[in-house]
């Protein structure tokens, strides 16, 4: 049969491996909800104020290009680690997506983004 059964659980170990299996399972679904709620409250606090950018800011390879990427492209996308900004305008929206690289180097462009 599959699953599981109370033998193998029983085996010195095993249990240890099931946790450390599903800890790694949830660091990145906490990492993506973490991002999804960032981006919505950022999306609601844009159309509340007179903004025309969306920006996409996060740590470094929590997956912010691959999301900008896959709303350009409408379809999942191959990416790598950003080192300049991405920027696609959403014309029927009057808005612009943009993609900031977590690198903590360049930060600093959030705020010149922000502020122009």
């Amino acid at each position: 049969s599959s699953g599981i059964n109370a033998e193998w659980l029983l085996r010195p170990g095993n249990i240890d491996k099931m946790s450390v299996s599903f800890e790694s399972c949830m660091i990145p679904a906490v990492i993506g909800v973490i991002i999804f709620f960032f981006i919505f409250f950022l999306i609601k606090n844009i159309f509340k104020s007179k903004g025309s950018n969306i920006i996409v800011v996060g740590l470094e390879n929590s997956g912010k290009t691959a999301l900008y990427a896959q709303y350009v492209a409408g379809k999942e996308v191959q990416t790598q680690t950003s080192v300049q900004e991405n920027s696609h305008a959403i014309s029927e929206k009057n808005l612009v997506l943009v993609d900031v690289p977590g690198n903590t180097r360049l930060r600093n462009e959030v705020k010149i983004i922000l502020y122009s």
